[in-house]
């Protein structure tokens, strides 16, 4: 087990789903952003960094059924697995900086892995992966958090982004289409700014 994973396995052990600072009972923004993307719901959806998030019950709700949950810590699957016992996802317990993903998705959703990468190797990483695992025309929906979001989360730092210096990390990749502010409420009753970008794979 690499030191990052260990580190986020650690934070899922030690606090519910329900604690942690991005926890959302309901993805909204995330997923009115999917459905701007006017895919079939028979398109393979991907989910970086999906932690315990409802973001995939979400999907299920909106019809789609092939969809991968990815996150660096599988700790943090356990409490997807009680809610959605009798689901068929695809669970991959992963450093989305050294993936190499085994087919191509037609959505790729990350909200607050990319913010976390704060050396341009493991950007590097995170950029082939993406690479390998969209293809021309494929969505790519990414949150971090915004300029004016904190510097720092659960213990680690972090890169804020506007939508355009997020765009020019995957410039002549990805093709921005729209982008969104998101005021996060967290559970403590904080606010975190976040920036999301809806992107088109060129």
């Amino acid at each position: 087990m690499s030191e990052r994973s260990e580190y986020w396995n650690g934070v899922y052990q030690k606090r519910a789903p329900t604690e942690v600072s991005w926890f959302q009972a309901q993805a909204t923004t995330s997923l009115s952003l999917v459905a701007s993307c006017g895919v079939s719901r028979d398109s393979a959806v991907v989910d970086v960094g999906a932690g315990a998030s409802t973001f995939v019950d979400g999907l299920l709700a909106l019809g789609f059924a092939d969809v991968t949950l990815l996150d660096i810590a599988e700790a943090a699957f356990e409490s997807t697995h009680r809610r959605l016992p009798d689901v068929h996802l695809e669970y991959v317990a992963a450093d989305i900086t050294k993936w190499a993903p085994p087919r191509e998705y037609g959505v790729w959703h990350d909200r607050a892995v990319f913010h976390f990468l704060t050396d341009e190797c493991a950007r590097d990483g995170y950029r082939s992966a993406l690479k390998q695992g969209t293809r021309a025309g494929s969505h790519v929906i990414l949150g971090t958090f915004a300029l004016d979001g904190p510097e720092r989360c659960s213990g680690l730092p972090v890169q804020r982004y506007s939508a355009t210096s997020l765009a020019g990390e995957f410039e002549n990749v990805l093709r921005p289409v729209e982008e969104r502010i998101e005021r996060h409420r967290t559970p403590a009753g904080g606010e975190q700014s976040f920036i999301f970008v809806r992107f088109v794979r060129v």
